[in-house]
């Protein structure tokens, strides 16, 4: 008998994309970076942004997608008019503007909907559906059928010939998307942003990568004998529909950094910090002065416990909770929490791979542009010190650089 082959001295490798419109620039920055990691999978599901996304990467598509979504334009693409673009290109529910949605609703009545032949031209520039049919690899997708109210979940196999397309763009069709069809369809993240369990018809699987576009993890994905990896945004990615282009650019740098910090094993959580000493931040800790050790313990309240063992024992935790730690964690973690936090409201740039030593000089030189602004502050800051209470965060985050400058050997 002959050798066997890598694929079958390894075990199945699952993927499931996530739906989320524009945020789907974060699934092309994850992929490209599991990629080099010389990741290939042998399933993929997805609804909506996730089908378009998973469909193109089976097509060999990668390259492309990542230029497409480097100089995404989605008012272009999705929405046909100046005025349905501003109407749904809010960031939060608070932005949403009567005035603007008004007249994007007659923009779509006076269009009959919305034009979506630009999307049209895209997919069929990137999905090819014979190499989807040929690949070895499953593709499975969710929509919804409005005309018979059911939901749709199906693999490639189950999909008529020539109706690819279709049905990707019935999964990821919006209310008053022109659709190529007389049934109507609305996008599949309506019964499922996360298409685990269809994957799972086509297991079983030795890992499986889940691709988020969403922060929360209210959707379960645990599932007993399942080994799951979820690569998750590492902070908020605004609406589904944002039409920035430089957002768009953002999620898809965010994507890719995410997951290179996740399958590296990196530290961090904002920034791709290169594993160091598990006990480093432990000595810069305990390399702290006595006298700036005291002033730390001051300007946390510890006006009463002004030694080393107070520091340890309460001012750190205190650090954590303000970082918004809900459990304990070692002084490696809290302190690489506490560094992120510094650099990132001193908007150091996060999209890159660092060493500890590095982003400490970035963040060194950052403060002294800061200090005398922090200092005026920091009067109100600490009269209100009474267990942390009725801080801003702005606040919050001037306490904390304050009090990393005497940390880290400042004065």
């Amino acid at each position: 008998m002959g050798e066997e082959t890598s694929l079958q001295r390894r075990g199945r490798i699952g993927l499931v994309l996530e739906g989320g419109g524009t945020r789907g620039a974060y699934h092309a920055g994850a992929l490209l970076a599991m990629e080099e990691a010389g990741i290939s999978v042998d399933a993929v599901t997805g609804t909506s942004i996730g089908a378009i996304n998973g469909a193109a990467l089976i097509s060999g598509k990668l390259d492309e997608l990542i230029e497409i979504y480097d100089h995404f334009d989605p008012e272009e693409v999705f929405f046909g008019s100046k005025e349905v673009a501003t109407a749904l290109s809010f960031n939060t529910l608070r932005d949403i503007q009567l005035s603007t949605l008004t007249a994007a609703l007659s923009a779509i009545l006076r269009d009959k909907g919305v034009d979506i032949t630009p999307l049209l031209h895209l997919l069929e520039e990137n999905i090819d559906e014979e190499k989807v049919r040929n690949s070895p690899i499953d593709f499975g997708l969710v929509s919804f059928n409005l005309t018979d109210m059911k939901v749709i979940e199906v693999f490639k196999e189950d999909i008529p010939e020539g109706k690819l397309l279709e049905f990707i763009l019935a999964s990821a069709s919006l209310p008053g998307f022109r659709l190529p069809s007389e049934t109507k369809y609305i996008d599949g993240g309506i019964y499922k942003q996360v298409p685990l369990d269809l994957l799972l018809k086509k297991g079983p699987f030795e890992k499986i990568y889940v691709i988020r576009t969403r922060r929360d993890f209210w959707t379960n994905l645990d599932r007993k004998g399942e080994n799951i990896e979820v690569i998750a945004p590492s902070k908020s990615m605004g609406t589904l529909l944002q039409s920035s282009h430089d957002h768009v650019r953002e999620n898809l740098m965010m994507g890719y950094y995410d997951a290179l910090r996740q399958l590296k094993g990196m530290q961090g959580e904002l920034y791709c910090i290169e594993k160091s000493d598990e006990d480093s931040f432990y000595r810069r800790f305990t390399g702290i002065s006595f006298k700036n050790m005291e002033a730390i313990n001051v300007l946390f309240g510890e006006t009463g416990k002004r030694n080393r063992r107070a520091f340890f024992e309460r001012t750190i935790p205190l650090i954590a909770s303000i970082l918004g730690r809900k459990e304990e964690g070692s002084y490696q973690e809290i302190g690489i929490e506490w560094m992120e936090r510094v650099a990132f409201d001193l908007d150091i740039p996060r999209y890159r791979v660092v060493s500890e030593e590095e982003l400490l000089r970035d963040i060194d030189k950052a403060l002294k542009e800061t200090e005398e602004k922090d200092m005026k502050s920091l009067g109100r800051i600490e009269a209100a010190i009474v267990r942390l209470t009725g801080l801003s965060r702005t606040e919050q985050s001037t306490l904390l650089r304050r009090a990393w400058r005497l940390a880290m050997g400042g004065e």
